[in-house]
């Protein structure tokens, strides 16, 4: 399964993703955010299939781009993604990808708490790369230390 944690919906948008009347991303997480909790069902409901690529997704949408302001008082606002990414959820996939926007906000901390590994993208742009990729690898080891 996929998801899409990037305000700009890119990968939504490649997998032909069209506003329909089931929750995104954006819905589940602000659901989560003043609620603290989600049931599987509402999740599972936000579950789309793709049949040309054969996989599963829940997409995103422009207005992830308020995440930043929805979960700035929730509670333990950095576990908001592993709260709806739970194990009754996706334990009916074999893998579960989180596409992340190029940022170091709390989408890409939420995203790697809930994660069980990491893949990051490396650009040619040297630089960036080794800044970006040790920024993201201490707050990974971070958030293992406080979540395990």
């Amino acid at each position: 399964m996929l998801i899409d944690l990037d305000p700009q919906a890119n990968l939504s948008e490649y997998l032909g993703f069209e506003t329909d009347d089931k929750p995104t991303m954006t819905q589940l997480i602000a659901e989560v955010a003043q609620n603290a909790i989600i049931s599987v069902d509402v999740v599972s409901n936000c579950i789309r299939y793709n049949d040309r690529n054969n996989l599963y997704y829940i997409p995103a949408d422009i207005n992830l781009a308020n995440a930043e302001t929805m979960m700035a008082t929730a509670l333990a606002r950095e576990t908001i993604l592993k709260r709806i990414l739970s194990e009754e959820v996706t334990s009916q996939f074999d893998c579960v990808l989180i596409d992340c926007l190029p940022s170091l906000g709390i989408l890409l901390i939420n995203a790697l708490t809930a994660a069980s590994g990491i893949f990051l993208y490396i650009h040619k742009n040297f630089l960036w790369t080794v800044t970006g990729t040790e920024f993201a690898l201490f707050t990974d080891t971070l958030n293992n230390q406080s979540y395990a």
